[in-house]
């Protein structure tokens, strides 16, 4: 290797001054008028605007001038939700730092790849992600993924060269080898920014959530709008005149509609993913939110998932003998040292530290800690990087004028190609097994001299213990319905004693090796991914067929991975999950979703928040839906029983401020998800449109209860109809939160104070209508008589029993 010296930081200065940051600029959206526009396009928005124009040309100046300010309200309330999701999206984005090892003054930096520029350095090796366009200055059996520039997936291997076998391109991923390369393109003038920039106006296309909103909004329109020609139809038959009937016409497909909806969903993902970001998860993707939540497979890795990844060596066995011409002591020098993809950097404290693989990382500190090291002068000739086929890596070096190939790797691998004997063969197995059974993982050593044959020397087992919470976090999966598997490319036997210790599986000897899989057909290995729970010495593909057939089997899996070749099981999985620490480019880009600190635990806890956001998602469907039905209900039947009927302008009026501002309470309902088992594709399922039947009737019932027993005061009838309908629907409000008991069990975490103050703050505000002039003026309020108020207690008194019968029934 070259002693490369890269630029000074004065140099960076400049040539910053000149390129900018290695960025490439995202499509800008202007938050304000694509919000317009789609608010313009919304057909309930139509209508509204077209019974205030037709108010004003029939002199109803007040009641068009009020429409107007509902729709512009509702705008400037969809508006700041849409803002703070695309903050908390943006916030997200910054949470994932790419960084890259850079060589500066001659010292080898880690630093985020928006730091590059042209001329600069930069080593990279395989699972790294090119972060510029780069010269290749020295390379070592180096093949790139290029497929994300030309479609093609062969690899394509890349030299010290004139042509483009000798540049690597931004975004297109390191697969085999290392490399030092020169920075000669960054941010927009890449090729993969020049590609970037004609994808600037390609819009972003609907999560899968937005889907099943827009479908269920789309059903619930169409409902309205037949319901709305059905009461236009009868309305002017009754002789209500031409304007009447279109008002009520309008009255009943803005009843239908949930108005409020997407803006309290935007507010819930945007709390929600922020949650999940402050627990160590972060979302790629808004709509995997959904997925995260309906998984029934967490397939997860052992070591730094399960284990803390914080490796030290715990015993060293070596033969007794062996016939290469070179000492104990050189030979776990060399073992332990030859390694490029470790390096050293300096730290804030003036210290150093190392970089890069942690089992590599805990060779090379404890031959830093050796008293009897080996001072050898060595120089590094070739090096074959880990291949995930064979097992092994391996380096050939020179001391003085020997020469010698070092391997590392699994021990089967290595004694698969030993020359020793079958009785010594035999040994050094118990000697592993002994090793495996205490959880220590192993890794074996061999040497060959002047490229002989490969001497099996002896091997190191290095200790990894669990993470502290990992048996309750497995335990809280289970109590979800998630079925936890351990896939690994470790010896099974420490595999298995991970997975005891774990709390994974309970009984020894289940488990498939690799070598087992490859001999079962699908229909058996179907069979045995029922029973079994820990899968070792797995590689890649062999991750890829468990993914795909669980698949098969009906299962929504969770595939956690962080190396390059684990990128195709990522994304054949449901759920991706990228390590944020130890995890490679190429593996958190295939991802869903990245586990910031690697932690089995924080993913768990991101499961449950993920799931809590669905759940408070469908409850404040089931809040809207069941209110607006109940709306649409009454109107229909007062219309049918020639009754009093409110008003468009009052129908807004509940929808947005009476109903959206207290759902807002339900973006941090206290929910809890352990027990709560059932996978949905559908926005509402049985139970919860049972509900929103129920809950319906009653309000819609219990209205038309009240009306028809005040109707011989028209006015007074039309108050007290709006005035239940806000009042009920904060009942309905109080109905949902209680069911929240299922899942908390505690009625005080549930009466807290969010919806203590939501209901406290709709009740102000109408109890404001009546005191205010100008409201008073605008929605034709009257003084209710206290005869009035018995048949509005009677109403809110049948759906407080009912809710308190389904509150005995849930406790």
């Amino acid at each position: 290797m070259k002693n490369y010296i890269g630029l000074k930081e004065r140099e960076v200065s400049e040539i910053r001054k000149k390129y900018g940051r290695n960025i490439i600029e995202e499509k800008k959206k202007n938050v304000f008028l694509d919000t317009l526009f789609n608010e313009v396009k919304n057909p309930i928005v139509i209508m509204l605007g077209l019974a205030g124009a037709v108010s004003y040309l029939i002199g109803e100046i007040p009641e068009s001038i009020a429409i107007l300010a509902v729709v512009v309200l509702n705008f400037c309330f969809t508006l700041f939700q849409v803002y703070k999701a695309d903050n908390a999206v943006a916030a997200l984005k910054s949470l994932i730092h790419t960084e890259c090892i850079v060589i500066r003054n001659g010292i080898k930096l880690n630093l985020s790849v928006d730091e590059l520029v042209p001329d600069d350095i930069v080593y990279l090796e395989a699972g790294a992600r090119v972060p510029a366009d780069i010269l290749v200055l020295e390379a070592t059996y180096t093949e790139v993924n290029e497929s994300i520039l030309t479609g093609e997936s062969q690899l394509v291997s890349k030299k010290v060269s004139d042509d483009e076998t000798g540049k690597l391109f931004m975004g297109t991923s390191v697969v085999v080898g290392q490399l030092y390369g020169k920075v000669i393109a960054t941010g927009g003038s890449t090729a993969f920014g020049k590609i970037a920039e004609t994808m600037r106006n390609v819009d972003e296309a609907e999560t899968n959530l937005q889907k099943k909103l827009s479908k269920l909004t789309r059903t619930l329109g169409i409902f309205g709008v037949v319901g709305a020609g059905i009461v236009f139809i009868l309305a002017f038959v009754q002789d209500k005149g031409l304007f009447e009937s279109f008002l009520l016409t309008i009255s009943l497909a803005v009843a239908v509609v949930p108005e409020g909806l997407p803006a309290v969903m935007t507010a819930i993902l945007s709390i929600g993913v922020g949650q999940m970001a402050k627990k160590g998860v972060i979302m790629r993707r808004l709509d995997a939110i959904e997925g995260l939540g309906d998984i029934t497979i967490l397939a997860t890795d052992k070591t730094g998932t399960l284990t803390q990844n914080k490796m030290s060596v715990s015993e060293i066995w070596m033969r007794s003998k062996w016939d290469t011409k070179i000492s104990v002591d050189e030979i776990l020098h060399l073992s332990f040292v030859t390694n490029t993809s470790v390096t050293k950097v300096p730290t804030i404290d003036g210290n150093s530290e190392y970089l890069g693989d942690p089992t590599e990382i805990a060779l090379r500190e404890y031959d830093d800690s050796r008293k009897d090291k080996s001072t050898l002068e060595i120089e590094l000739l070739d090096e074959k990087p880990f291949s995930s086929e064979t097992r092994t890596r391996s380096v050939t070096v020179g001391i003085g004028n020997k020469f010698f190939t070092c391997v590392n790797g699994a021990p089967e691998s290595l004694l698969e190609n030993t020359s020793i004997s079958q009785q010594e063969v035999a040994d050094i197995h118990m000697e592993l097994q002994k090793c495996a059974s205490k959880g220590l993982r192993t890794i074996a050593f061999g040497i060959s001299e002047k490229g002989g044959p490969i001497e099996f020397i002896g091997f190191v087992s290095l200790k990894d213990p669990l993470r502290p919470g990992i048996k309750d976090a497995i335990t809280d999966a289970r109590d979800m319905g998630i079925r936890t598997i351990l896939i690994t490319g470790d010896n099974p036997l420490t595999a298995e004693a991970i997975a005891v210790e774990a709390g994974i599986t309970q009984s020894t000897g289940a488990y498939v090796i690799g070598s087992m899989l490859d001999s079962m057909s699908d229909e058996k290995l179907m069979e045995t991914l029922g029973t079994v729970n820990v899968f070792a010495r797995i590689s890649p593909l062999q991750k890829l067929r468990l993914v795909t057939l669980l698949q098969k089997k009906g299962e929504i899996v969770a595939m956690t991975g962080d190396g390059v070749n684990d990128a195709p099981a990522l994304k054949q999985a449901d759920i991706g999950v990228a390590m944020g620490k130890v995890g490679t480019d190429v593996a958190k880009e295939a991802a869903d979703a990245v586990v910031t600190d690697d932690n089995y635990v924080t993913m768990i806890d991101g499961i449950k928040e993920g799931r809590a956001i669905v759940r408070r998602i469908e409850l404040a469907t089931m809040f809207f839906v069941a209110g607006n039905i109940g709306e649409f209900a009454y109107i229909l039947f007062a219309l049918l029983l020639n009754l009093p009927l409110i008003s468009p302008l009052q129908i807004l009026f509940i929808n947005l401020v009476t109903d959206a501002l207290p759902a807002l309470a339900l973006a941090v309902a206290p929910v809890k998800v352990l027990g709560r088992k059932s996978v949905r594709t559908a926005l509402l399922g049985k139970a919860e449109y049972i509900y929103v039947a129920v809950g319906a009737s009653i309000l819609s019932a219990s209205t038309i209860f009240a009306v028809w027993h005040t109707k011989e005061n028209i006015e007074v009838s039309k108050v007290v109809a709006f005035v239940m309908l806000m009042m009920l629907q904060q009942v309905m409000l109080v109905d949902v939160w209680l069911g929240l008991i299922r899942h908390t069990n505690e009625l005080k975490k549930v009466l807290n104070i969010y919806l203590i103050g939501a209901i406290s703050l709709t009740v102000v505000m109408i109890v404001a209508l009546f005191k205010t002039p100008f409201f008073i003026d605008l929605f034709d309020l009257v003084e209710i008589p206290l005869s009035a108020y018995v048949y509005f207690l009677y109403g809110v008194a049948l759906y407080a029993a009912y809710v308190l019968t389904r509150v005995h029934k849930i406790r």
